[in-house]
């Protein structure tokens, strides 16, 4: 994604890698974001596409293996994951990429509550769910409502994120990324590699102080590269170990 211009301002669901110079910002939450207008999906469109989504999911070698990284870090570094928070998931209302759009969402959608999941298993013990996305349309909230979870309304989901937190944020620009880091900072993240944000102070217009808390968050955890899939480009998962140097696994 390239540098924001005026009409794509309004969206935070993908993250840009392109360099600027850095200024401090107070917050990345802007009160003009909202949901696509017109949306073409009812709920039960979105119930019918989920399911097709689903069903190659379950199908792919990439899911299981998944699943296993998450079982044997929840086994060499117990946490105790209460809540998880999916920020900036996506939506389907993408004209012009409707089909691909629908399998990208719905495959992050089940990558997470498959990750929820097996983390439930591992501890024994139930995980509330939180979504947020301001692109989200109406239809789309009462799709994940009616699968029994919440969705939070802007910006509430960064007040909500703790040190019992799985963060889940696939490809979010960078200040919402921060910003949740920084609100917990959580047990367990998923999403951009922190790479790109050690290497230089100017990735994009950041608030200073949550950058470096990033830095931080990444040095003292644990990195694990995601299985890439053509549906769930790749990223990577940090686990919260405290102290020490980041572990790199490939």
């Amino acid at each position: 994604m390239s540098p924001r211009s005026d009409s794509d301002s309004q969206e935070w669901t993908q993250v840009t890698r392109h360099m600027r110079k850095s200024v401090k910002r107070q917050t990345s939450l802007r009160e003009d974001i909202g949901p696509t207008p017109n949306p073409q999906y009812t709920v039960q469109d979105l119930k019918i596409a989920r399911e097709k989504a689903r069903q190659i999911w379950r199908g792919e070698d990439v899911r299981t293996c998944l699943q296993g990284l998450i079982r044997t870090q929840m086994t060499r570094h117990p946490k105790k994951i209460s809540q998880a928070v999916c920020l900036g998931l996506g939506t389907v209302e993408m004209p012009g990429a409707e089909v691909r759009a629908q399998y990208t969402v719905f495959t992050q959608l089940e990558a997470f509550l498959d990750i929820v999941a097996t983390m439930e298993e591992t501890q024994n013990q139930k995980i509330k769910l939180y979504f947020q996305d301001p692109k989200f349309s109406l239809a789309e909230e009462k799709h994940l409502e009616d699968m029994g979870h919440a969705v939070l309304t802007n910006p509430q989901a960064f007040s909500t994120i703790n040190k019992e937190t799985f963060f889940y944020a696939p490809h979010l620009e960078w200040q919402p990324y921060l910003d949740g880091i920084a609100s917990g900072p959580p047990a367990v993240v998923m999403g951009n590699s922190l790479d790109f944000i050690t290497d230089a102070w100017s990735t994009e217009v950041l608030d200073t102080d949550k950058l470096v808390g990033g830095i931080e968050f990444g040095r003292n955890s644990k990195r694990i590269a995601v299985p890439n899939y053509q549906y769930m480009v790749d990223g990577f998962i940090y686990w919260n170990i405290g102290g020490g140097a980041v572990e790199y696994n490939s």
